[in-house]
């Protein structure tokens, strides 16, 4: 928790790190950086972007408990340079991370939580088609430690609606997890990062679930 939001991050084993910052229960902001560690000491620094917009950068300094938890303090500096502190912040391990990864393990067709449908092949391909707003993309998903559950994922959006032109030669780029809960019938993958049109940034968010 972070204040009175909430926020999920993804962190790569190269210190990729991607989040999104959810306030009463909705989408408020898209969060990356890079998160550098030595021994039970890390930094992270990130930017954070809403409505397209970036908003400003921040620092969280604090300590690792290895599979457990980060915490430490945060400060945060606005773009017209105000900087506010929270301290105590923490950010529990989600143990799903302990899976390795695999491209047979998220080749096949997925639709999303709002009805995109995506397919990857067995290299890696994605291809991804939104009927509503009538975007389309292509790109591709990565392994980026075969010992984590961890993916990189990006593809470029054309083809959308006149509503939706704003997302046209968007770069969707972020990271992907595959939920390995027994207990689901079909586990689903989750994905966070961003969708880039020129200097705009907007979140990108996704819950998918296979198709069969």
């Amino acid at each position: 928790e972070l204040g009175d939001s909430e926020v999920l991050v993804f962190t790569a084993e190269t210190g990729s790190m991607q989040g999104v910052q959810i306030a009463d229960k909705s989408l408020d902001s898209t969060i990356w950086g890079l998160a550098v560690s030595s021994f039970s000491e890390i930094r992270v620094n990130y930017t954070a972007a809403d409505d397209g917009k970036v908003q400003g950068t921040g620092v969280l300094a604090g300590k690792i408990e290895e599979r457990m938890k980060i915490s430490g303090n945060l400060v945060f500096t606005d773009t017209s340079g105000n900087a506010s502190n929270e301290s105590n912040v923490e950010f529990l391990f989600f143990d799903v991370y302990k899976n390795r990864s695999a491209i047979p393990l998220v080749a096949g067709k997925w639709i999303g939580n709002s009805g995109q449908s995506y397919e990857i092949d067995p290299s890696g391909k994605l291809s991804y088609f939104d009927n509503q707003s009538g975007c389309k993309g292509n790109g591709q998903v990565r392994v980026i430690n075969s010992s984590f559950n961890m993916y990189d994922l990006r593809f470029s959006l054309s083809g959308c609606s006149s509503q939706f032109s704003t997302y046209n030669g968007g770069i969707v780029t972020g990271l992907a997890v595959l939920d390995f809960d027994e207990s689901l019938q079909k586990p689903p993958m989750y994905f966070i990062g961003q969708n880039r049109v020129g200097a705009s940034v907007y979140p990108a968010i996704l819950v998918a679930t296979p198709a069969n």
